[in-house]
């Protein structure tokens, strides 16, 4: 008796504990006919008990995608007589669907039980917060992808480095790859490999996070320029188990900052060059007609009162004055010219003799007034490929800044050679010379400094910056030999052809 009353009370309690359960206890026959359900069924699926038995759920409840693999689960555990899991979506009887995970026993030949006995739980919150999860790593991975943003790591027991597919991508390496440290900091630039080895391996032994900006080279030899940071990661001891950071590719950003940097040089040159004109427009022609009217104010009033040895000074000096005034006047509008389109580069084969001859012609009063010797070494059968009309404004450029420097007495010669497929024209003088700061700011537009000729002659520094210009736009190039007290070579070379 008191045996049955055990059992009774054993059993009682096994019925307590199924019905309070939050799984559900299903019994099926070998076809699948669901002959018991638990209560549990009304809180997960919505139905009572009496409306689940005696179908088979998976004929009508079970979601259509997921028919196929309940179907052969269940089958394997009648045939195999085994036990067996399996996740499905079971229709909820507001029309919806619950995500369940069953586990079966083959109970079958339990003459006790004679039932395949399913446990089956409700998982819809699980697999919602999975599909969430699986979204925000696609996000992740888009993000990443888009911003060219990896991840890695570095198991400081395994010592290997870790990348994430978006790295591998960048690097141009296949998927999957987990190089050594060496091979790591070999795909950085050798100028930068030494400060990534310090900063990771004090980052390794001593845990100061890094984050720098470096260049590496791909696996197909491509540069880019990535950020790449580290963090140590520590066990509850305190020791430093891993490096973990990230890695991104910044080319883009840097191309974007060297162009607005470039900009902004070329902001600040514009500008440098508008206080320029308006410095030469406003001073260095000004001054140059004031010179001229006071001077023939001086000649027209006073000629009766003026010997012819005062009238001649006047007059050179109203001469010198007004060649001056014309050539940066020409310059100016020479200059203004070319910034704006209005000069057409066309170049062709040119005799340098007859057109060097010519400006000496044409400059020669000038340095006359100074009793300067102006020579002119013969250049027969040499040719230039260049355009005539930039190639003479350089020429008188130099020959009149040479006459400019060059004090009363002095040379001016002009010569050309042929060297390794250029023309090397040189107008060299023996006057004043250079000083090497001088020397440095001599191409500067920004530069307002200029330097009084050996007769106060004026300047602006105009003619040496527009033969600059002309002579690299036709594919040579100008420098300077000079030195304080000694003289100076202008030099500049224009190709062959």
């Amino acid at each position: 008796m008191l045996k049955e009353d055990h059992l009774f009370g054993e059993d009682k309690r096994f019925k307590q504990l199924i019905k309070n359960s939050f799984d559900m206890i299903v019994l099926l026959n070998s076809e699948g006919v669901q002959q018991y359900i638990s209560e549990s069924c009304e809180k997960i699926l919505g139905y009572k008990q009496e409306e689940l038995i005696n179908i088979s759920a998976i004929e009508k409840m079970i979601h259509p995608d997921d028919r196929e693999s309940a179907l052969k689960g269940f089958l394997n555990i009648v045939k195999n007589k085994t036990n067996g899991g399996e996740q499905y979506r079971h229709r909820h009887k507001n029309g919806s669907w619950v995500y369940l995970e069953a586990f079966g026993t083959n109970q079958l030949k339990n003459t006790a039980i004679k039932s395949i006995v399913l446990n089956v739980r409700d998982i819809t919150q699980r697999k919602k917060a999975e599909e969430k999860l699986k979204f925000n790593y696609s996000l992740l991975r888009i993000a990443g992808e888009t911003a060219k943003f990896g991840g890695w790591n570095y198991n400081v027991a395994e010592k290997k480095i870790h990348w994430s597919d978006e790295i591998a991508i960048m690097r141009e390496e296949p998927l999957g790859f987990s190089p050594d440290l060496k091979s790591g900091i070999a795909a950085y630039e050798p100028e930068y490999r030494d400060k990534i080895s310090k900063v990771f391996q004090d980052c390794l032994e001593l845990g100061i996070p890094y984050d720098e900006e470096m260049i590496i080279s791909t696996a197909k030899g491509n540069k880019i320029w990535v950020r790449t940071t580290g963090k140590a990661v520590r066990d509850y001891k305190g020791n430093i188990v891993m490096l973990q950071g990230s890695f991104q590719n910044i080319t883009s950003k840097k191309l974007k900052e060297e162009e607005l940097k470039e900009s902004e040089k070329k902001l600040k040159e514009l500008n440098a060059t508008k206080d320029k004109l308006f410095s030469i427009i406003a001073h260095d022609l000004r001054s140059p007609f004031n010179t001229i009217l006071g001077l023939s104010n001086l000649l027209a009033n006073n000629t009766q009162n003026y010997d012819s040895e005062k009238v001649e000074k006047f007059s050179s000096y109203i001469n010198s004055a007004a060649l001056n005034t014309l050539t940066l006047l020409d310059n100016l509008l020479n200059w203004a010219k070319s910034q704006t389109g209005q000069i057409m580069f066309n170049p062709v084969k040119l005799n340098l003799q007859p057109l060097i001859t010519h400006i000496i012609e044409v400059l020669n009063p000038a340095a006359e007034l100074k009793n300067i010797t102006l020579k002119h070494f013969q250049s027969n059968g040499l040719e230039v490929f260049a355009d005539q009309y930039m190639l003479k404004i350089i020429i008188r450029n130099l020959i009149t800044n040479a006459i400019k420097f060059t004090n009363s007495e002095g040379c001016i010669e002009v010569s050309a050679l042929e060297k390794n497929n250029f023309i090397e024209i040189t107008v060299s003088d023996n006057g004043i010379g250079m000083n090497k700061e001088t020397l440095n700011k001599l191409f500067e537009f920004q530069s307002n400094e200029t330097t009084v000729g050996t007769a106060n002659e004026k300047g602006s520094g105009l003619g040496l910056i527009l033969c600059k210009e002309f002579i690299e736009n036709q594919g040579g190039k100008i420098w300077v030999e000079s030195e304080l007290g000694k003289g100076s070579n202008f030099k500049f070379t224009l190709p062959l052809k």
